[in-house]
């Protein structure tokens, strides 16, 4: 199947780097032609020549496709869509090694609002499995603090899980990409100081918060997660988690 918007992405290249122009031409290209996971796309020549720009610049394009995981290429078989997968894509999002205030602020609120969302999903669709994986990294973090560490391996465990409960595959993935970049964020801002009060509060709101879930009432499980990851918020005291 060939392209045939060289027109339009010959005047979009003009303003654009052309890697960036292959990205939304291929963009366009699959939804024109209702592309599905395992279909072929063209390859880097007939690429090249509806877009009216090098195989270099093609082979960037492609290549950063397949790095985000939405694109396989093989020897002899071509270019294939994958099945969207959002935690591979994340991996190819480069954060800044120092975000600004406002760029912290604005990861905190949309974690904070995609967690909240989330509950009323996680309560109707959680299964027995999914409140043993969370009651499992409650006991990891509490063991943790008892043994004088920090918790944080169970506190990503147990959200982690929690996310997983949503049965909506695409939605958890969003949102444990925010959840992490958020934690990864917020570390590079700031030295954390003693917390040890502030993470067994937490420890035990993760226990209300399954309670909550258990009984299918997601609305207390919210009010327990607004306050837990409002100790999160960026312009909290220095007493705030961090995770």
């Amino acid at each position: 199947m060939a392209l045939t918007h060289a027109d339009t992405t010959h005047e979009r290249s003009n303003r654009t780097p052309r890697s960036h122009v292959v990205i939304e031409v291929l963009r366009e290209h699959i939804a024109r032609n209702h592309l599905r996971p395992g279909d072929k796309l063209p390859g880097e020549q007939a690429l090249a020549q509806d877009l009216g720009i090098s195989r270099n610049a093609v082979r960037e394009g492609l290549k950063a496709l397949q790095m985000a995981g939405v694109l396989e290429r093989r020897p002899r078989v071509g270019t294939t869509l994958c099945t969207l997968d959002l935690s591979a894509a994340a991996q190819a999002v480069a954060l800044p090694v120092a975000p600004s205030q406002e760029e912290l602020q604005e990861l905190f609120e949309a974690r904070h609002y995609l967690e909240l969302a989330l509950l009323p999903l996680i309560a109707a669709n959680a299964r027995e499995t999914d409140f043993r994986r969370m009651e499992a990294a409650i006991v990891r973090q509490r063991e943790d603090l008892q043994g004088g560490g920090d918790g944080v391996e169970g506190d990503t465990a147990f959200h982690r899980a929690l996310l997983q409960a949503a049965g909506n595959r695409h939605l958890a993935q969003l949102a444990e990409i925010v959840r992490r970049y958020f934690g990864i964020a917020r570390q590079a801002l700031r030295t954390e100081p003693d917390m040890r009060d502030a993470r067994l509060a937490s420890l035990e709101e993760h226990v209300a918060i399954v309670q909550a879930l258990r009984r299918g009432d997601a609305g207390a499980a919210q009010r327990v997660m607004d306050t837990h990851l409002s100790r999160a918020r960026p312009d909290a005291d220095e007493t705030g988690d961090t995770r």
